[in-house]
Formats: structure tokens, sequence, C-alpha cells
């Protein structure tokens, strides 16, 4: 469901995680995933990286830097570094990021927002579980599972990649990337950090339909908010191909 950069960014920490890594641990204890402190998922880059490194081209930097005065970390995986840099959340201010590298692939915004808040949302994970394949299709077969669901396949091996649902400070449904799982083909899903908390809606479902990457949800609760208040096909365009994103 899932753009392929942000797919294969996931594989990459999914691969770690398959090495005998269990998960990608960050550097602090801003604890990522669990709403944060901050606001909103990031919907422009900052225009400032960490210290001297050039984080678009690359997650090797290392240093701290100061974004709306407070100072932020880079993320840390098994694979390496995430470069810290100033990112723009919802609301315009000016928060902690991290290079966005491994999802948009040089393209701009350059960095996202770094454990980007949102709330847990089981309404907005069963809107998309409920229009994903039964049949074995792009995303596996996996309607009715409980999660947001995608498969990509690369250099011959096929990579099962699924998240919980969460509800960004903007209102929109989306998944937590700090909560990924991914399986290599053993049967066992291995938890995968990429240090983006829950993901701008646009950028997580960025290959989807337009009106399946903004659909709204509440931001203090995670309730789906729909237009006619439920779930189900009343939902337009919405219902489309939201399960083929991967490709």
């Amino acid at each position: 469901m899932h753009a392929r950069g942000l797919a294969n960014g996931l594989l990459a920490l999914a691969l770690a995680a398959g090495g005998g890594v269990a998960g990608c641990d960050d550097d602090d204890d801003d604890g990522a995933g669990n709403g944060g402190t901050r606001d909103a998922g990031a919907t422009d880059g900052g225009t400032r990286d960490a210290s001297t490194n050039d984080a678009g081209a690359g997650d090797s930097g290392t240093a701290p830097v100061v974004c709306g005065g407070q100072t932020c970390t880079p993320h840390t995986t098994a694979l390496g570094v995430s470069a810290a840099g100033c990112a723009t959340n919802a609301a315009g201010a000016e928060v902690c990021g991290i290079s966005s590298q491994s999802v948009l692939m040089g393209a701009e915004p350059r960095f996202l927002e770094k454990d980007a808040p949102g709330v847990a949302s089981p309404s907005c994970t069963q809107f998309y579980d409920a229009r994903e394949s039964a049949d074995g299709g792009v995303d596996g077969g996996t309607a009715g599972n409980g999660m947001i669901d995608t498969v990509l396949m690369t250099s011959g091996l096929t990579v099962k990649l699924r998240y919980p649902g969460c509800c960004t400070a903007a209102g929109f449904c989306s998944g937590d990337t700090a909560l990924g799982e991914a399986d290599l083909g053993s049967g066992t899903y291995m938890p995968s950090n990429a240090g983006y908390g829950c993901l701008e809606s646009t950028i997580f479902f960025m290959t989807a339909p337009e009106a399946a990457r903004r659909i709204p949800c509440n931001p203090s609760t995670g309730a789906l908010a729909l237009p006619d208040g439920g779930a189900g096909g009343g939902d337009g365009g919405a219902d489309a191909g939201v399960d083929g994103g991967a490709e």
C-alpha cells in the first residue's frame, strides 16, 4: 500500500532485524510510536541538516542539530544512522527531523519529523485492512488480519510488511512506522522502527489513489471521521485500489 521508496527503506530495517537484531532502537528516549510529545507529522521539510553533513545525499551524519530551540539527535538502526535535521510539522513549527533518504530517495522534503506523534487508531487500521485483497494479491491476501499490509518483491525475495494504523495530529489515517513488522519468508514477523513515527499520510500512502491518502480521523481519539460517520463503502474513491501501492 505504500510507495516503493517507503517499502525499501523499511525493508532495509527489516533485513537488519532478520539478521538477528530484534528491531531497530533509537538513540534517545523520546518514546517512538507511543504518541510522542511534539505536534503532527511533517508535511514539508526543513532546510538545515546535521552539522556539515549533507543528509540529502545519505544517512551518515551523526552530529546533533538544534531545531526550534530543541537539540535533535539522529536515528540509529542496525544499518547505520539517519542524520538529524530540521523538519516542519503540520502546525508550521520547526521540529526535530531525520533524513528522508530511505523513504523519498533524495526528493523533497529532505527531512521528515522524527517520531511524529499520533494516536493508535484501530478504526483507521480497519478501514484499510477491509480493502486489502483476500485472494493472495499484492498485499498477500491479508484482509481481516488487523494490520495495514503490503508485499515487496525485491531481488527474488518476497517480503511481507505490516503496520498498525494511527491518526496523525493533522487528523488523517496513516501507519505507525515505529511499530512496523516484516516477514522475510520464514513466517515470523520481526519488529522494525524506521524512526518516522506516525508518518504524514500522503507520504505513507503516496502511491495509493489520492482519495485514500487523506482519510479523516479524530486526532485525539483516533476514531475514523468519514462524512458518513462510518468505515463502510460510502467513501467514494477511497475504496478503489488502496491495496496496490507497493508496486
